[in-house]
Parts: structure tokens; C-alpha cells; sequence
């Protein structure tokens, strides 16, 4: 996943858990940084499977409080299998 749509996904997330207020005050790289850090502390990267021509999807494999997590990214013209 590129650095950019990670950072808007975890920005996105950040009600997620417990976020501090000050969070607010951070410029966006900042704020992208420690979101960043705290997703990946919070979630650590089990296995991850490349975005491929054939899938058209990326596949991350986290796991956290909640237990195991799939997260997928789709290529947007993908309407089924």
C-alpha cells in the first residue's frame, strides 16, 4: 500500500481505540506519523499479500485486541469475482 492511502486509512480509522485531542493541533504529516506508530502498535502486520493483476486486491492480515483482521484494498473497477 502506498505511504499516502496508509496514512488516510489510518487517519480515517483514528476512532479507532483512544486518540489524544491534541491530535487535532498536528499538521498532516505529523498527525499521519503518529497514526502511523499507533496503528502499527496497536495492529501489528501479520502477513500481507501484494496487489496483483489476477487478485485486482491487496490483502493485509493484522492482528490485535480483537484478535485477527483482514483488510482488503480492491481495485474500484472489481464488481465481482
Amino acid at each position: 500500500m502506498s505511504d499516502t492511502v496508509t496514512a488516510l486509512l489510518q487517519i480515517g480509522l483514528q476512532g479507532y481505540g483512544s486518540m489524544p485531542d491534541a491530535l487535532a493541533v498536528l499538521g498532516p504529516a505529523e498527525r499521519a506519523t503518529y497514526c502511523n506508530d499507533t496503528w502499527q502498535k496497536t495492529m501489528p502486520r501479520m502477513s500481507t499479500l501484494e496487489f496483483t493483476r489476477d487478485r485486482k486486491m491487496m490483502s493485509t492480515l493484522t492482528t490485535g485486541r480483537r484478535g485477527a483482521v483482514l483488510y482488503l484494498k480492491v481495485c474500484p473497477h472489481v464488481t465481482g469475482p
